[in-house]
């Protein structure tokens, strides 16, 4: 039997640790936005709105690996490349925002009489417009704020409405980010980045 590791009341203290807790808030912010001090009032009224179920942020790369006469298959340490990063969050919305709509590819149209508004799809080339960074802001167990930003973000699954009896409707959002690039094509920004705070 291995020996048991006896540890401290220090070294077991939750809140020294870097715990992300709870569920955390989804705004749209600027592309001008600093990540350097987050404060939450300054852009409180861009909330995604009120979601249910959490968030699930999937950051995956799509690694290339160099075949060679010699490496019989074997996945090889220096013979591998990160081609691209693919980039998703997804939340459940349960309130039905202007910013629901942009994000989901629909466009605001107001009635010329102000009786009511539409949104209505859009077809060709998507708009710079349409693309959102999203910033999804948590709090750790030391009580300092965590956050990913995902930049250029549209809900590639379109429009997803489902109702239930007895339940709120679900708005499901399926967040892509996208790269942003320099006029010669090399990249600009990553789709995402991830900050904590010491």
């Amino acid at each position: 039997m291995p020996e048991e590791v006896s540890k401290t009341s220090d070294e077991l203290n939750y809140y020294d640790k870097k715990v992300f807790l709870d569920s955390a808030s989804v705004f749209i912010v600027d592309d001008d936005f600093s990540l350097d001090s987050i404060d939450i009032a300054s852009i409180a009224s861009n909330c995604i709105g009120l979601t249910q179920g959490g968030a699930d942020f999937k950051a995956k790369p799509d690694i290339k690996e160099l075949k060679f006469d010699g490496s019989n298959g074997r996945p090889i340490a220096g013979a591998k490349r990160i081609a691209k990063w693919d980039v998703t969050l997804e939340v459940n919305a349960i309130e039905l925002l202007d910013n629901t709509f942009t994000l989901s590819l629909l466009e605001k149209k107001v009635d010329e009489h102000n009786k009511f508004t539409e949104y209505v799809p859009i077809e060709g080339v998507i708009e710079d417009k349409f693309y959102k960074n999203v910033l999804l802001v948590g709090k750790t167990t030391d009580g300092k704020d965590a956050v990913i930003l995902v930049r250029n973000a549209i809900n590639t699954e379109g429009f997803n409405l489902k109702t239930e009896d007895e339940k709120e409707g679900i708005c499901k959002l399926k967040l892509e980010g996208n790269y942003t690039l320099n006029k010669d094509f090399s990249t600009k920004e990553l789709p995402f980045v991830i900050r904590t705070f010491n």
